[in-house]
């Protein structure tokens, strides 16, 4: 049975290759990837690539100096179709992570991550964009 998002693409933001690598591999019959690996690199990806969703590391972004998460979701809000960005981070009551999730997140979802969870969320998402 199909999903509403397959073969969707997800711009997935995280500094961790290997785990990027097995969030591929446990999503990847469903969603087609596009990886980066800091912030400024998701915003040169995205001028380049089209994406649905962007799943967002926020704990491997944040203490770069330029606030890298918080430039990316506001830049995938200004655009002309608004990109749903998923976040997800170890601790959802941090003080910066609320301001992120103000910032313009779709979802924030705490780790480690649920696969059924992230799917349905991955899934709201397209279906938002549809």
């Amino acid at each position: 049975m199909s999903t509403a998002c397959d073969l969707n693409s997800v711009l997935l933001v995280d500094p961790d290759n290997a785990f990027a690598q097995l969030l591929e591999r446990v999503l990847g019959a469903t969603y087609r990837f596009e990886r980066a690996s800091s912030g400024n690199e998701a915003l040169l990806k995205l001028e380049t690539c089209s994406v649905e969703v962007v799943l967002l590391n926020l704990d491997g972004l944040q203490g770069k100096g330029n606030d890298d998460g918080l430039a990316l979701i506001r830049a995938t809000s200004e655009k002309s179709i608004a990109l749903p960005v998923i976040g997800y981070t170890w601790d959802v009551h941090r003080r910066k992570t609320m301001e992120i999730l103000q910032a313009g997140l779709f979802d924030v979802l705490d780790q480690p991550l649920d696969v059924q969870q992230l799917k349905f969320s991955l899934d709201r998402a397209c279906r938002r964009v549809a």
